[in-house]
């Protein structure tokens, strides 16, 4: 056989033999050394091997069946890529490193089980395996790369363990036939299409469809959409051409955006982000041909006085928002000015302008999150302003309470109450409206503002 080897390294291989016996001894297979041979169906390894390089067998097409020895720890970038005809392999225990694109186009393997040594699945490693129906990820991988899977349309379950940390974007994407996911608790990030596209996330009937506070998929058809306080993080493209939304609020809970959360939103009118996002990706508002406004938050139990490490991306809005102010707390700092005018299209940023937009909003649910905002806000507005916001909320308190009871949200209740603002004429309603909707922190919260500003004992309810 013609092999050139040297100090145990397989360099090239130039033989045209079907079966190929790779001679004792040598302990690392060099990148490219098989790759594209034309006659080679079978190959069987020394047991010394440690190693196989980068496109070590790349597009070795009629390439059938590899015995890969126990004591191999390492499997290079694109080993056996487009090896189309490949079925049998076995992956041995002792491997711990699996190259992006190793498996990339191998559309004859059916079942594989990683090795509990795995950590990570780099990209694209097994994108495009049609045949692929059943895979084995062990308890002990953190990461699986964007596009691992992508167009693996014959895979119909997988269960990704509590190891695993993160989801690439595209994972998944594609997968036809995968109807069920069991997602572990250690997901804490989830990149963007890593499901477009299979079942499983198609036919969930809710409006938003999320994993570990990572937010997937929109389906509502809201004007204005209140997303959910149990949301961490908006993956890419969630919101990509809503063409009804017209206004979105995210909760404090939220910190990343993910690139082009937004784009494309025709109707998109306003939007409401908070200083407790880090992370803000591209084109998030780009092609938003309507956007007027951007209202950027502090906390709610006070502003920040430091500006998040926002990255200034010259796509965010595109040359499309030509008439667009966000406004701004005024302890939020000039940075974010800097974001908000990165790409010199017209974007104004204006500090303490809160009143004048507070004045030209017409939804309520919006006006009380702007008014608690900003009584709540170290940077307390003049008397007028102060009056004009007590007013609203006092007016509007039992769709105060709606909206924080549909977020689940105690703070904001415990705003109201600091601030006076619930009397004793709507305590009765607020409590009845707390105990209906079954949220007891709320529910005690309120019994036992009763009993302190009012003195009576309060009715006992049902929770």
């Amino acid at each position: 056989m013609a092999f050139e080897i040297e100090n145990g390294i397989i360099r090239r291989y130039v033989g045209a033999e079907e079966e190929v016996r790779v001679p004792e001894g040598v302990t690392a297979i060099f990148d490219n050394a098989f790759s594209e041979s034309k006659h080679v169906k079978r190959i069987i390894l020394p047991a010394g091997l440690k190693s196989v390089g980068h496109w070590a067998f790349n597009r070795c097409q009629l390439l059938e069946s590899v015995a890969l020895p126990e004591g191999l720890e390492s499997i290079g970038r694109s080993a056996f890529r487009s090896c189309i005809r490949l079925r049998d392999i076995a992956l041995p225990p002792t491997l711990t490193t699996l190259g992006g694109k190793a498996f990339e186009f191998c559309k004859s393997i059916k079942r594989l089980e990683l090795p509990s040594g795995i950590r990570e699945i780099g990209d694209k490693t097994f994108s495009n395996c049609s045949a692929l129906c059943a895979v084995t990820i062990p308890d002990g991988v953190v990461r699986i790369g964007g596009w691992a899977f992508e167009g693996c349309v014959g895979l119909e379950t997988i269960t990704l363990p509590d190891s695993v940390a993160s989801i690439g974007e595209g994972a998944f994407l594609d997968c036809t036939g995968l109807e069920t996911v069991t997602v572990g608790k250690g997901v804490q990030t989830v990149g963007g299409d890593a499901f477009a596209g299979a079942p499983w996330l198609e036919d969930d009937p809710g409006d938003f469809f999320a994993i570990n506070g990572n937010l997937l998929r929109y389906t509502g058809r809201a004007k204005w959409v209140m997303v959910p306080t149990s949301i961490t993080a908006v993956c890419a493209e969630v919101f990509e051409r809503c063409r009804e939304m017209e206004g979105v609020v995210l909760p404090d809970s939220v910190t990343r955006i993910g690139d082009g959360s937004f784009e494309g939103c025709p109707a998109l009118r306003r939007a409401e982000l908070h200083s407790r996002i880090t992370e803000l990706g591209n084109g998030v508002f780009e092609l938003c041909k309507a956007l007027d406004y951007v209202v950027v938050r502090g906390l709610l139990a006070g502003v920040n006085r430091t500006a998040p490490a926002w990255r200034a991306h010259t796509a965010l809005y595109g040359n499309t928002c030509t008439a667009l102010t966000v406004y701004l707390p005024v302890s939020c700092g000039a940075s974010f000015r800097t974001v908000f005018h990165a790409d010199g299209q017209g974007v104004h940023a204006l500090f303490s302008r809160y009143f004048s937009l507070f004045q030209k909003i017409d939804d309520t649910d919006a006006k009380v999150l702007m008014a608690l905002e900003r009584l709540v806000s170290p940077y307390l507005p003049e008397s007028g302003e102060m009056e004009a916001y007590r007013s609203f909320l006092t007016e509007h308190l039992r769709e105060a309470m709606r909206l924080f009871l549909a977020r689940a949200d105690l703070l904001p209740v415990r705003a109201l109450g600091a601030l006076g603002l619930i009397g004793e004429d709507a305590i009765g309603d607020l409590t009845q409206m707390a105990a209906e909707a079954k949220h007891t922190e709320i529910s005690a919260y309120l019994l036992a503002y009763k009993r302190e500003h009012f003195g009576f004992h309060a009715p006992t309810f049902d929770l």
